[in-house]
């Protein structure tokens, strides 16, 4: 039934993460699915490994970020109190805002 529904969708919305473990979970009864666009919305708050996550599944898709990456940051687990993470930093940091920061955006309003 799933499989029916996906197969006669015009559009699939859900997290990244979420999209693929739905597809991950279906694969063996869908042909292969080929998006025409993909729009992540609220790009500001996907860290930069979820932002990567499309772009992973569907590499010769056209993607669209859209988002403000100066309104709010990625969540991410709270600090160690005793030792802190490696990437703590770095997770804090959006796909979105670190394109912004390096003048690799199109389009801003």
């Amino acid at each position: 039934m799933m499989k029916d529904f996906i197969r006669s969708a015009n559009i699939l919305v859900g997290t990244p993460v979420a999209i693929k473990n739905l597809l991950d979970h279906l694969s063996s009864e869908l042909e292969a699915l080929s998006p025409d666009l993909i729009i992540n919305d609220e790009a500001g708050r996907s860290t930069e490994a979820m932002a990567l996550v499309p772009l992973a599944m569907f590499p010769e898709t056209p993607t669209l970020w859209l988002g403000d990456g100066k309104e709010l940051v990625p969540m991410h687990r709270a600090a160690d109190s005793v030792e802190k993470p490696l990437f703590q930093d770095q997770r804090k940091m959006s796909l979105l805002k670190r394109a912004q920061d390096t003048g690799n955006v199109d389009f801003t309003f």
